[in-house]
C-alpha cells in the first residue's frame, strides 16, 4: 500500500506488482488528486523472495530518503525512505527489514561480548561435527497486499471524489456485479463529467469490479431557445439570434436531433440531452398587398 500525505491529510493507494506511475491526471496508475497533472515517479514493485521496490525520478525536486533525483535517475527504495515532491509525501506501508537489530554498546562491554562469544564458538565447535550455517544478511523485503475488495473501491472512491468536491453517491450493485457512482445526481456539465470520468478511469485499473457512470451530461442549453417555428421546417432562434435546423449543430458540439412542441433533443457522442422551453413562435412580419377596389387581382 502506498501511502500519500498532502496538506495534512493522507490516503492509502493499492500497490500491486508491477510498474506504476504516480502522479497527477488520469493517465497515471496511482493518481494523486490535486497536483499537477503529469507523472511525478515510477514505482517498480519486484515481487518473491528477493522482493524490492525501485523508484524512477520523472520530475524536477524529487527527494527519496533526503537524496535529490533528476528526472531518469532511479535508486532503490529502503525500509522507512520517504519520497518528497511539492507538498506530497508517499510511503510504502508493508516494506520491512528483516534480521538482528544491532545495538549500540560502549567499547567495554563489546570487547567482553566478543570474548563471551568466541568462547561459546569455540565450546560448539568442539561439541559439534558441523558447525552451524552463518545466520543470514538483513534483507528489505515487502509483505504481499491482500486482494482488493468492492468495499475497497468503494471507499477509494469516495475519498477521491471528496476530495474532488463532487458530491456523488458511490454504492455497490445488489448483485454484487458493478460498482455505480452518481446514480440519481443532477446532470453535470463537461468540464465536472471529464473529471469524474479521470478519477474513475484510473481506480479501475486494479478494480476487482466494473466501475459504472450512472452520471448524464448537460448540454448547458437550458435557456438558449429564444423562438420556434414548426412549419414549414422546423427550427429554433436561440439566444445568440441564430437560426438552427433539426441536424444542425449548436454551440459546435450538441447536434440538434428532434424539435418538438416544447421541446428540444439534442446529442453529443452517446449522450442525449432535453431541453425544455416555451413554445414562443416568432412574429411573423408579413405586409399583404391590398386588392384594388371593384375586385380582381
Amino acid at each position: 500500500m502506498l501511502q500519500v500525505t498532502r496538506a495534512g491529510r493522507s490516503s492509502d493507494l493499492p500497490l500491486s506488482p508491477g510498474l506504476h506511475s504516480v502522479g497527477g491526471g488520469g493517465q497515471c496508475d496511482l493518481v494523486i488528486l490535486g497536483i499537477e497533472p503529469e507523472p511525478a515517479f515510477n514505482l517498480v514493485y519486484s515481487a518473491g523472495a528477493d522482493a524490492n521496490l525501485l523508484v524512477e525520478a520523472l520530475r524536477d525536486g524529487l527527494t527519496v530518503g533526503g537524496r535529490l533525483l533528476e528526472p531518469g535517475d532511479q535508486t532503490s527504495l529502503a525500509c522507512g525512505e520517504v519520497i518528497r515532491f511539492s507538498d506530497v509525501e508517499c510511503v510504502v506501508q508493508g516494506l520491512a527489514a528483516r534480521g538482528a537489530r544491532r545495538q549500540n554498546w560502549p567499547m567495554g562491554r563489546r570487547i567482553l561480548a566478543a570474548g563471551l562469544l568466541a568462547a561459546a564458538a569455540a565450546l560448539l565447535f568442539g561439541l559439534q561435527d558441523n558447525p552451524p550455517a552463518p545466520s543470514k544478511t538483513t534483507e528489505a523485503h515487502v509483505l504481499p497486499e491482500p486482494p482488493l475488495t468492492a468495499e475497497d473501491i468503494v471507499a477509494e472512491l469516495r475519498e477521491a471524489l471528496r476530495l474532488a468536491r463532487l458530491p456523488l453517491e458511490v454504492a455497490i450493485a445488489s448483485d454484487r456485479s458493478t460498482v455505480r457512482v452518481g446514480a440519481g445526481s443532477p446532470k453535470l456539465p463537461l468540464e465536472t463529467r471529464l473529471k469524474l470520468q479521470g478519477i474513475l478511469s484510473a481506480v479501475e485499473r486494479h478494480s476487482p469490479l466494473p466501475i459504472v457512470d450512472m452520471t448524464s451530461l448537460s448540454s448547458g442549453l437550458s435557456g438558449f431557445v429564444a423562438a420556434v417555428g414548426y412549419t414549414p421546417v422546423k427550427f429554433i432562434i436561440g439566444a445568440d439570434g441564430k437560426r438552427y435546423r433539426e441536424g444542425e449543430f449548436v454551440s459546435g458540439e450538441w447536434r440538434i436531433e428532434q424539435i418538438q412542441a416544447g421541446r428540444m433533443i439534442v446529442a453529443r457522442g452517446g449522450e442525449r440531452d432535453v431541453i425544455s422551453f416555451e413554445p414562443k413562435v416568432p412574429a411573423m412580419d408579413l405586409r399583404l398587398a391590398r386588392a384594388p377596389e371593384g375586385g380582381g387581382t
